[in-house]
């Protein structure tokens, strides 16, 4: 009888919110209400909770201000510090990548602001394996800026949309009434905070004004900051003692005793006539063998013993040997992070009049700005003898001019060029670079994003026939600007990011990379909200709906080289022989020295393609959401959405395509008692092809127009993914304690792999390599949550005393490979957290006058089985491998905060983290080592480097005036 009136009910209830239904409307919003405080009317947010898009609570945490502030969150890594099963996927160069949870990240969890998508990771076909490409990292978003987050783990896109794959993260923006008080009409914060882990300084400053019926907010917020440090005691154990290939003048022919070799030379025109300048000897790459009589000296002259000349230029020929600190250390070997300097700006202001107490209009406008400046030392500046084969002595001379150095003698050939001289018309030539100068590597990046938005909220009467409704405009612009610098310039062993190539700097080469990514997005929506009853039943209904107008733009500029050249042919007609008394005669080729620039675009495959890429694009979408209280007995949550989605492309070797998507979830709650509650949570998810993913893997060599038939544009479907959670909470005096087991399955998953297509018009199978719809996997778990009032339990301590408690636990139980595709690499599950516990023993003083928190993290260690991944060869064959060479033990530190209030509008907080001062590796730093992750760390030889800091802290001072 129960079940169909719940059924009834909830068929009434929707039918009578679909009559006043728009067809556009958002994915979400939150639920407004306003209260009339004498003259002046005020808006204000619910207060978030884990129940709020969810009837069950399951999978969900949600951080308000308070537990932002209480955390000391400074950045997105500390938002989910205290959060097992939850991490911050890294980019490789100081920024992020979004977020891991449920065995699978980046653009497979959703990350919204506000109902607003924020910028897929987007990562740059690279010319090799091996090559770092650039991009991937998305917009990190201003935790100042932040009220509210929700991260809801397990598929979640009835709530999110899509990327709501593996969870979804969603942000709130402050309003006016997170400043000011119900009462005030003017009100302002500010807070600075420094961490030592990064020297990043933070200053937030933020104002609030309300005056009749118009209110306003404006805050801003700088950062500066460096590079995360790691442990003392994993850069104090290492000595870097290297060898490096160097130059020396060949001043000796040692097979025969006191011998000068044929190798000598004057350039015409550096001291009046060649003839008048004193010869020299070519330069010669160092060797590492040490010469004796035996093993130098030609068949009669063994026994002949070094002259004293020929002993002092002895060592002259070796390799260059140095003691080197940590700091200064370049290459795989390095421990010390990257140098970078981290600085951010925001902006966020938001303004609204009411127009009466039931309507409001306003508006906002965001910016932020993040820069990261980073120099790649794991990049060695140096050269190593093994590299000596790459300095080829036939092409490269040997040749110096007097004023130079002899390493302007060395260098390694590049190829060669083509240039204009007035005399000689179209001159070859050689482009190289030198053996003189540092090699360095720099990566700039630049993050802006720019939100101008418009919204009309109406707030009902008790009885209105609408409890809320919520129309928006946001127009939203996020551009991602990767530039890439290769500088071989400044000499070694100095390094100057901002040298060039210049003709006094021969051998002198740059080459420079830029990309940048841009994503646009105007979206529309409408949220309507009733709260009603039918009959005994409580019902709350959300129908919502709206549509994005969307563009992903890729921009590659700044993409060339320059390098000097200093080209020398011996003089026509001259007759020397290379021995000093009649040496050769150099002379400078037709335009031999000159600095030359060529662009490094053409339209050979995707990364040397400098063509825009531009894919334009509509999701419309339209959701219902019903939360149904049917008696004190039982809750039923029902949730509802569809997806259309259009992308277009003018490009024929990128996908055109529409996805028509529904996703739903169903959430019951049973309460057997006041104190116990069993749940059970069922949802879906999906996920568009990114647009990295619609533009396609372009092989090397294939051009448009000549090899169409060669080229398969991707033809891919949405990622799909079913998640089941079961659970049973406690509450009571004692606090609350919930426990539940999930399984997650997701389908479809995208990857690139080789199949044989028969193509009937050249009459054979061909081998296409994209992207495609080829892995199944699944995955199960649990996770544990509580908060424990030691008051509640036993009323002779003190009030104000609890533990918090949180443990998630995930293991993969299906990998599955589409057996139609070849030259891919199954599924790892690099993006599984190992298991972590979190515990904590704190005290908050009543008035929150003060308080103090000890908090443990342990963490299990990383399972090699998790990092294995078979690669499946071209006859179905599979080898298994490692995609990292190194897995991380388990560990546990001890964090230690606290706050107190010397003034009412004054807040002083303090943290020590890792207490104890303990030396660990998280999977999370290692993961970046990983076959697939972006910008991947190569050939690490000391995984030290990825230590995560020794004892740090954090302070800051918040007021309220």
């Amino acid at each position: 009888m129960k079940k169909t009136n719940t059924s009834k009910t909830f068929i009434y209830s929707s039918l009578y919110l679909s009559l006043f239904v728009l067809p556009m409307a958002p994915s979400f919003s939150y639920a407004e209400e306003t209260v009339e405080l004498k003259d002046v009317y005020v808006v204000g947010k619910k207060k978030a909770t884990r129940k709020e898009n969810d009837i069950t609570g399951l999978g969900k945490i949600v951080k308000t201000k308070d537990t932002i502030n209480k955390e000391q969150i400074l950045s997105i890594r500390d938002l989910v510090r205290y959060d097992p099963g939850v991490s911050v996927v890294e980019q490789g160069r100081g920024g992020s990548a979004g977020y891991s949870m449920r065995g699978v990240d980046k653009n497979r969890i959703a990350l919204v602001v506000d109902g607003i998508p924020q910028a897929q990771s987007y990562v740059m076909q690279g010319e090799n394996t091996r090559s770092r490409q650039g991009g991937g990292s998305i917009n990190e978003i201003e935790n100042e800026n932040i009220t509210s987050v929700e991260i809801s783990k397990g598929a979640s896109s009835s709530e999110y949309g899509s990327g709501s794959l593996g969870g979804a993260i969603g942000f709130r923006t402050k309003e006016p009434s997170d400043i000011l008080g119900e009462d005030e009409h003017f009100g302002g914060t500010a807070k600075t905070a420094y961490s030592s882990k990064n020297e990043q300084y933070t200053h937030s400053f933020g104002l609030a004004g309300r005056a009749n019926r118009v209110e306003g907010l404006i805050q801003y917020t700088h950062k500066i900051g460096k590079s995360t440090k790691i442990h003392d005691d994993a850069i104090n154990t290492v000595n870097y003692d290297i060898t490096r290939l160097g130059g020396y003048r060949y001043d000796y022919d040692l097979r025969e005793p006191n011998t000068k070799p044929s190798t000598y030379f004057v350039i015409e025109g550096e001291c009046g006539s060649g003839a008048s300048c004193e010869p020299r000897s070519i330069s010669q790459l160092t060797n590492g063998a040490v010469p004796t009589e035996e093993n130098l000296r030609n068949q009669a002259n063994k026994h002949v013993p070094f002259s004293e000349e020929e002993k002092q230029f002895i060592p002259k020929t070796q390799h260059v040997k140095e003691h080197l600190n940590p700091k200064d250390y370049t290459g795989n070997a390095r421990v010390i992070p990257d140098p970078m300097k981290y600085k951010t700006g925001s902006i966020l202001s938001k303004i609204g009049v009411y127009v009466t107490k039931n309507h409001y209009i306003g508006g906002v406008f965001e910016e932020t700005k993040q820069r990261y400046d980073i120099q790649d030392m794991s990049v060695s500046s140096y050269y190593s003898p093994y590299e000596a084969e790459r300095f080829n002595t036939i092409k490269s001379s040997g040749v110096y001019s007097k004023s130079g150095s002899i390493l302007d003698g060395i260098y390694i050939v590049l190829g060669q060029t083509l240039y204009e001289d007035e005399n000689k018309g179209k001159v070859h030539g050689i482009k190289g670079i030198g053996l003189r100068w540092s090699r360095t590597q720099f990566f700039d990046e630049r993050h802006t994003k720019t939100r101008k938005g418009l919204v009309y909220r109406f707030t009902g009467e008790k009885d209105s026939f609408l409890s809320n409704a919520t129309l928006s405009y946001d127009n939203q612009k996020i551009i991602l600007d990767s530039h890439i610098h290769n500088l071989y310039c400044s000499e070694y062993p100095t390094i100057d990011k901002n040298c060039r190539p210049s003709v006094d700097k021969p051998w002198s080469y740059y080459l420079s990379e830029r990309n940048i990514y841009r994503e646009y997005h105007d979206l529309i929506k409408l949220s309507l909200d009733k709260t009603f009853k039918v009959f005994s039943t409580k019902h709350n209904a959300q129908l919502s709906g709206g549509v994005d107008f969307l563009q992903s733009r890729l921009d590659r500029k700044d993409y060339f080289e320059q390098y000097a050249i200093e080209n020398y042919v011996i003089k026509e007609g001259s007759t020397g022989n290379g021995y000093f008394n009649n040496p050769y005669i150099y002379q400078l080729a037709p335009g031999g020295r000159r600095v030359m620039t060529e662009t490094k675009c053409n339209n050979l495959s995707a990364f040397r393609d400098c063509n825009t890429r531009i894919i334009k694009g509509n999701n419309k979408f339209i959701a219902l959401r019903e939360h149904i209280n049917v008696n004190k007995y039982l809750d039923i949550g029902l949730g509802g959405r569809i997806d259309s989605h259009r992308f277009v492309s003018d490009d024929p070797w990128t996908a055109s395509k529409n996805y028509t998507t529904r996703s739903w979830n169903l959430g019951v709650v049973v309460k057997p008692t006041r104190n116990i509650a069993l749940s059970y949570r069922v949802s879906n998810g999906f996920r568009v092809p990114s647009f990295q993913e619609m533009f396609g893997h372009r092989v090397p060599g294939f051009e448009r127009g000549e090899d169409d038939e060669a080229y398969k544009v991707s033809n891919l479907r949405p990622e799909k993914s079913l998640n089941r959670e079961v659970g049973i909470g406690f509450k009571g005096d004692f606090g609350s304690l919930e426990a539940s087991y999930f399984i997650n399955q997701y389908n479809d998953l995208i990857t690139l792999a080789a199949e044989r297509v028969y193509n009937e018009k050249v009459k054979r199978e061909n081998i296409y390599i994209q992207y495609n719809n080829a892995q199944n996997i699944e995955l199960k778990g649990i996770n544990v949550v509580g908060k424990i009032d030691w008051n509640g339990i036993y009323d002779k301590l003190p009030e104000g005393l609890y533990t918090n408690l949180a443990y998630n636990k995930a293991k993969p139980t299906k990998i599955m490979n589409d057996p139609r595709f070849f030259w891919l690499r199954s599924y790892a599950f690099d993006t599984l957290q190992p298991s972590r516990y979190i515990a904590s023993l704190g005290y908050d003083q009543p008035d929150d006058k003060w308080g103090i928190n000890l908090t443990m993290t342990y963490s299990k260690a990383k399972k090699l089985s998790e990092v294995q991944s078979e690669s499946i060869s071209a006859d179905g064959s599979a080898k298994r491998e490692n995609i990292t060479d190194r897995t991380t033990k388990s560990w546990y530190i001890y964090d230690l905060v606290g706050h107190i209030k010397p003034h009412k509008n004054i807040t002083v907080r303090a943290g020590i983290y890792n207490l104890m001062n303990y030396r660990y590796i998280t999977w999370e730093s290692v993961r970046q080592s990983a076959v697939g992750s972006i910008n991947r760390h190569h050939d690490v030889s000391n995984y030290a480097r990825y230590a995560a800091p020794g004892r740090n802290f954090v302070l800051s001072l918040e007021a309220k005036f």
